[in-house]
């Protein structure tokens, strides 16, 4: 399986993970889909780097961005 199948999982398990966010409480990390959070980023950080490539963003990332990070 390659590298990006397995972080498209990883994401799959993240968004199936959010709606039973507290269901599992773990001590010191938090809730368990914040742990499957950061392994879906851990891993496709390390995709990114052992592949050496980045999807170019498309428009409809600039508007997310410029959303989340305006200044109030």
């Amino acid at each position: 399986m390659m590298l990006r199948e397995v972080a498209s999982w990883f994401a799959l398990a993240l968004i199936f993970s959010i709606p039973w966010e507290n269901a599992i409480v773990l001590p010191g990390i938090g809730s368990g889909a914040r742990l499957v959070g950061l392994l879906a980023a851990g891993f496709w950080g390390v995709t990114a780097i052992l592949t050496a490539q980045l999807r170019k963003p498309h428009p409809f990332h600039l508007a997310i961005y410029l959303f989340l990070f305006r200044s109030e």
